[in-house]
């Protein structure tokens, strides 16, 4: 066997594999660059409306952020909540102009609230349940954020 043939079976493989990881990793990498990147949160939240204006009532903001290249539209956000057959909140009036639902540009997030006041007055049990924030995009995915505890029971009082 001559040098060549020997440096031929011995690389020809190498080559082979590395062609194959090649175009893996570029499969891999188009669809990381063509699927969404949304996350969604939840929290408590107090709006203000200007310098020394006295606090707003307490909502509950629902939060989606695109860490993707591309915009997403939010098709509807809302809250889902355990213990009702029908537990889900949809937010359809925006509470403001720009609030979601709407498209959220790459790297960049938006977001909505409801008022405590409003999920009770629908007969929700607010205190030491965890709710569930959720996007629905148009592209007909759901995105969920981790379940959390808004309203924390108050501690007992000590005794005497």
């Amino acid at each position: 066997m001559s040098p060549f043939e020997l440096l031929r079976d011995l690389f020809a493989p190498i080559g082979a594999i590395a062609t194959a990881l090649g175009l893996g990793w570029k499969v891999k990498t188009w669809r990381h660059d063509h699927s969404h990147h949304v996350e969604v949160s939840i929290s408590n939240g107090f709006p203000t409306y200007g310098p020394g204006e006295p606090l707003g009532d307490w909502v509950f903001l629902v939060k989606a952020v695109n860490r993707g290249d591309h915009p997403v539209t939010v098709a509807s956000i809302g809250l889902l909540y355990p213990g009702r057959a029908d537990g889900t909140l949809v937010l359809m009036h925006p509470p403001y102009p720009g609030a979601l639902p709407g498209v959220v540009q790459p790297r960049d997030s938006g977001m909505t609230w409801v008022g405590k006041e409003e999920v009770e007055a629908r007969g929700v049990r607010t205190e030491e349940q965890a709710f569930v924030g959720f996007v629905d995009l148009s592209t007909g995915e759901r995105v969920l954020s981790a379940p959390t505890v808004l309203v924390k029971a108050d501690a007992p009082a000590k005794a005497a």
